[in-house]
């Protein structure tokens, strides 16, 4: 599976988008796709992250569609400028995801692919 997982060919974009001049107080950002595939990898570039900071915020994992009450599978740690790796909870067949940042930039750019052998 090591050699799949790591084959570009095997992983697709389905959210990639450059969110622009972030408001104070820093509210989540929710990401209006429904979600199938349980294996993501997550990248989060920023302007101007300090080299000794490891954080780009928190991947929040939903069961409902429901932001205001949400049932929240789990609470995942990004980390900035890498591409990492998450296997979701395996609890609904489809779900949400809302991204989190930690501190408010001036552009911060979220992109999740997810992986196609999925089973």
């Amino acid at each position: 599976m090591a050699n799949e997982i790591i084959n570009e060919a095997n992983w697709v974009t389905i959210y990639d988008n450059r969110l622009e001049d972030l408001q104070s107080p820093i509210k989540p950002i929710e990401l209006f796709n429904e979600f199938y595939r349980h294996t993501i990898r997550v990248t989060v570039t920023a302007d101007k992250i300090p080299q000794n900071w490891v954080y780009a915020g928190y991947l929040i994992h939903r069961l409902t569609p429901d932001t205001t009450n949400p049932y929240i599978a789990e609470t995942l740690s990004v980390t900035a400028n890498v591409r990492q790796l998450f296997f979701l909870k395996v609890l609904t067949d489809r779900f949400y995801l809302d991204f989190r940042p930690m501190q408010r930039y001036l552009w911060m750019n979220v992109k999740i692919d997810y992986y196609t052998l999925d089973p």
